[in-house]
């Protein structure tokens, strides 16, 4: 383990899957509706940003009975969930960038503040969020480390400073083989000081049924509570000055964990024993000041969050058992301080500064306990480590030909220092500095209205790290040559692509083909359970990327999705790592070859009051290798994922019934038989089905 935790009217249509075309559909109007982002730290348009995005609108995720980014993301093209412990820790990767247990590659965000030092996607509630995007690709120039593969922005609802607003949802369901589950989210907006001051409070609390049992015969004992709180602020005292807090807190506790030891569909067994338990809490909060100068807007956001962790996990390893527990405070403050220029003129511009001080108490374990005792074997260690992080970034454009043709150059430097117990162990008691300089150059043509074509080329970097020093001792009397002071690893993408406007709106297209260059690229690679970060070697992406949404004009409401992606992801330049098993022309771990997802969605008038909603959204898996040395026995299984939602509304009341994997697919996401220790597995929740009733005023 390092120091980074190894932790919305009616007739609306459905999301659509495709990152260019994601809105509304009205039902006197058939067309996709214009949709805005803020992914490059100004408002444009969706159809305007030269990059590979997906933007989900709070009445999509609401229509496809989206409750978290774990559900989002098998509607991302080439995105992908790895290795999933609990479902407060789930991990995911974007265009074949790997999340292991180490440094992050997707970066997260709630609103303009960082989830820093995550190494697994926060569980933060998609109920009454006004969108989430999605950022295929390194976003190293903007959002810097931990972005190589992409960024995830959760971007809640603002208070409505002259109207009162209020909303609650709640559900029950079913879990094939296992314990029913429940939710109910509710929120409101209250204009304190009309057009001048508001607040807005949501809250989720839901229970999540278990459906495993243990080796003791223990049943459905996966089950989870997962809370969630947020709290907005605006105040708005002039024309030119706004000031926003945000606060998040959420938790999520879970009996055992996800990880299996026996795949028995009918049967399966939880790799965890009684008494594991995986709890994680965060809060974060965050206070933005906004000022208008008139030829720029300034922006100053402090954020201050914290993470507690308190994990117990067993893993069964042939005849003996070993049982590792963490106890983990973090504590991080940031601040991003940006000018950004508000002119119609041809040069535009955005200059910042970003400032990170980051904390980590970390206290680990592990325990060896054979099947018989007495014999036993403790590894204990507890360290506090620092990070103090600067960046100063920029981009700039220009607006050419009347805006046909758009120019940007973008540059960011970094620079972080480590300082701690883990840097001491690594024998390097001053601590460790690691500095980046990364680009971006960016080429946008629209030749005519609705026709978009673009060139980006970025760079995405990751911070260097330590290892644990307990668990490198282990790797290195297993044969393997684990360092305890990992270098940065860096990637550069080149992407050509291209977004359409078609039939008079009815229809839209993007399309992009990429290609990576990561080098020394580093994976988790486990040994007798325990994971250590390595530099495996240098390693090669292309893939395309393809989408379309039809919403056609003959037929009011009804909306049609389609997104794909393939892709080649291979180590081309294996690092001599013996018994870890990397070789060159393996593919990367937990990167599906291809995933597609198809949508569809109708609403009807039932009556002069009522409309009817059907939704239905399929998603198409390829099976991904568990770990390096991959053969077909550690490749997972081909998933293939339904869910549907269907109900009636009438503006205030409404009432559907919902399901998620209605096909039951229970094939193998992760797959580590044989990996030189016990085998372990994850799969996809059984079938789920449920009815959700919602009110609001």
């Amino acid at each position: 383990m390092c120091k980074h935790y190894k932790s919305k009217k009616l007739y609306a249509a459905i999301a659509t899957l495709s990152g260019v075309f994601l809105s509304g559909t009205s039902m006197a109007e058939n067309e996709i509706e214009e949709v805005l982002v803020t992914a490059q730290k100004r408002e444009q348009k969706l159809m305007d940003v030269p990059l590979s995005i997906q933007s989900f609108g709070s009445e999509q995720l609401g229509d496809a009975s989206i409750r978290d980014v774990s559900e989002l993301m098998t509607m991302v093209p080439g995105a992908s969930e790895g290795i999933s412990l609990t479902v407060g820790q789930r991990r995911f990767q974007i265009r074949g960038i790997e999340q292991g247990a180490g440094s992050p590659t997707v970066g997260y965000y709630f609103d303009d503040s960082a989830f820093y030092g995550l190494d697994f996607a926060p569980v933060g509630r998609a109920f009454d969020m006004a969108r989430v995007e999605v950022m295929r690709g390194p976003q190293g120039t903007l959002y810097g480390g931990g972005s190589m593969g992409g960024v995830v922005r959760y971007i809640p609802n603002s208070p409505n400073l002259s109207f009162v607003e209020a909303k609650v949802s709640t559900g029950f369901n079913t879990l094939r083989g296992g314990d029913g589950g429940q939710f109910i989210d509710a929120a409101v907006s209250l204009p304190v000081i009309e057009d001048t001051l508001g607040i807005r409070l949501v809250a989720s609390k839901e229970n999540v049924g278990g459906y495993l049992k243990d080796a003791l015969g223990n049943q459905n004992v996966n089950d989870a509570d997962i809370e969630n709180y947020r709290a907005s602020v605006h105040w708005e005292p002039t024309d030119d000055l706004r000031v926003k807090f945000n606060y998040m807190h959420n938790v999520v506790d879970q009996n055992g964990g996800t990880l299996i030891s026996k795949l028995d569909p009918s049967n399966p067994v939880s790799s965890s024993l009684p008494g594991d338990i995986n709890n994680i809490e965060f809060d974060l909060s965050s206070l933005t000041l906004e000022y208008g100068f008139g030829f720029a807007d300034l922006s100053s956001t402090t954020t201050y969050s914290t993470v507690n962790n308190d994990v117990i996990i067993s893993l069964p390893l042939g005849f003996t058992t070993v049982t590792s527990s963490v106890v983990g405070d973090q504590k991080i403050w940031s601040n991003e301080t940006r000018l950004t220029s508000n002119t119609d003129g041809v040069f535009q511009w955005l200059t910042g500064v970003y400032y990170t001080d980051f904390e980590q108490s970390l206290t680990s374990g592990n325990e060896w306990a054979p099947e018989i005792p007495p014999f036993f074997v403790n590894s204990f260690s507890k360290t506090v480590d620092t990070s103090k992080s600067l960046s100063i970034f920029g981009e700039f454009s220009w607006n050419l030909m009347d805006g046909e043709l758009i120019p940007l150059v973008g540059v960011r430097y970094f620079e972080e220092t480590l300082e701690g117990d883990s840097a001491i162990a690594a024998g390097s008691p001053d601590g460790e500095d690691f500095d980046s300089v990364n680009f971006r150059f960016n080429l946008s043509w629209f030749p005519q209205e609705g026709s978009h074509y673009f060139i980006n080329i970025a760079e995405g970097f990751r911070s260097g790290d330590f290892n644990d020093l307990a668990t490198c001792s282990l790797h290195q009397l297993a044969g393997l040559p684990c360092e305890l002071i990992l270098d940065s690893d860096e990637l550069i993408s080149y992407e050509v692509g291209t977004k359409q406007d078609l039939i008079n709106g009815q229809l839209q297209l993007d399309a992009a083909i990429y290609y990576q260059d990561w080098q020394d690229a580093r994976f988790s690679v486990p040994s007798n359970g325990l994971f250590a970060d390595y530099a495996v070697g240098d390693a090669k992406i292309y893939g395309v990327d393809l989408g379309m949404t039809y919403s056609p004009e003959s037929i009011e409401g009804l909306t049609m999705s389609l997104t794909g992606n393939w892709n080649s992801a291979e180590i081309v330049s294996a690092n001599d790592l013996g018994a870890s098993g990397a070789e060159n022309g393996d593919r990367i771990p937990f990167v599906p070859k291809w995933t597609a997802a198809m949508s569809t969605s109708y609403k009807w008038a039932v009556s002069d009051v009522w409309a009817g909603l059907i939704s239905m959204t399929f998603s198409h898996i390829d099976g991904q290798y568990g770990q390096f040395g991959a053969d077909d026995a550690r490749k997972g299984d081909v998933r293939n994922l339904l869910r549907a939602r269907i109900g009636a509304e009438n503006g205030k009341f409404g009432v559907y019934l919902y399901g998620n994997n209605l096909l039951n697919e229970q094939g193998e996401i992760f797959n580590q038989n044989p990996a030189g220790g016990a085998p372990l597995f994850t799969e996809d929740s059984p079938r789920l089905v449920g009815v959700e009733f919602t009110y609001q005023i």
